[in-house]
């Protein structure tokens, strides 16, 4: 399964959850939820300085912010006043191909994992971003130039709309059966198949990523997520935030580059569905 949208051409690079992007690499190892992740996961945040700085130039890879491979940054400007507001990794096919083996690598323990802690990981991924709603707005407006007030009302509150939504989704479902001529009793499976390829556009940075990403990890999925590099702020501030939560190391992966590198993808060839 891969998902391709985007406003401005095709972008792949910066960004690769997740959160190489989403590679994100979240694996979510437990159910439970511990200070030890929550002091982790904001340690690796601040570690990048204050503000939209804090994204930091690198990636989110097996549950740890890594360097771009070829060791190349971009800078990310912000529209308003060309201001350079961050660094991010400029990635290649090696960064893709780790985002790639890692997602693949997390998919069978994560598909194992029970619904009820799928639901649960999902909806302290909501409570996180909703805790921190005016930090997101705040990077979400810097980053894509767009009003202050239309981050704070629709795209934050509807990224953790999304998480809540398929988080509790999960827990209430229904599946099909039919009988053939009284001799066959035919059922539908709803399972996990493995590894989504996410790639989002710039517009609605963490209203769309966050609208990929929590479906197909509440599946059972683990996913490589691609934010665009022109509005990859508040991906990397979930990556983070995916830390927090004590999710799987691969889960989500997550890995920046530049956009117009179609390539990369091609790294995901035979590990995505």
């Amino acid at each position: 399964m891969t998902a391709f949208s985007g406003n401005k051409g095709f972008t792949y690079g910066r960004f690769g959850l997740a959160l190489v992007g989403l590679g994100m690499g979240l694996h979510l190892i437990s159910g439970t939820l511990n200070q030890a992740a929550l002091a982790r996961g904001r340690a690796m945040w601040a570690a990048g300085g204050d503000g939209a700085k804090r994204a930091g130039s690198q990636h989110y890879l097996g549950g740890k912010l890594c360097p771009p491979a070829g060791g190349t940054d971009l800078d990310e400007n912000e529209p308003a006043t060309a201001e350079r507001i961050a660094e991010i990794p400029d990635s290649d096919e090696r960064d893709s191909d780790a985002a790639a083996r890692a997602a693949r690598s997390a998919f069978p323990s994560w598909a194992r994992t029970s619904i009820a802690d799928r639901s649960r990981l999902l909806l302290r991924l909501a409570d996180l971003i909703e805790q921190n709603a005016e930090e997101l707005a705040q990077l979400e407006s810097r980053d894509s130039g767009k009003a202050i007030s239309l981050a704070r009302t629709l795209d934050i509150p509807r990224a953790v709309a999304n998480f809540r939504f398929f988080g509790t989704a999960i827990l209430h479902f229904s599946s099909e059966a039919h009988i053939t001529d009284g001799n066959a009793l035919n059922y539908t499976l709803r399972q996990p198949i493995g590894v989504a390829g996410l790639i989002s556009p710039w517009n609605l940075p963490l209203y769309l990523l966050s609208w990929k990403i929590a479906p197909a990890i509440a599946a059972g999925n683990t996913c490589i997520a691609k934010p665009s590099e022109l509005t990859p702020l508040t991906a990397k501030r979930l990556a983070a935030m995916s830390i927090e939560t004590d999710n799987h190391v691969g889960v989500n992966k997550q890995a920046h580059g530049s956009g117009q590198e179609p390539r990369l993808v091609d790294q995901w060839h035979g590990r995505v569905e």
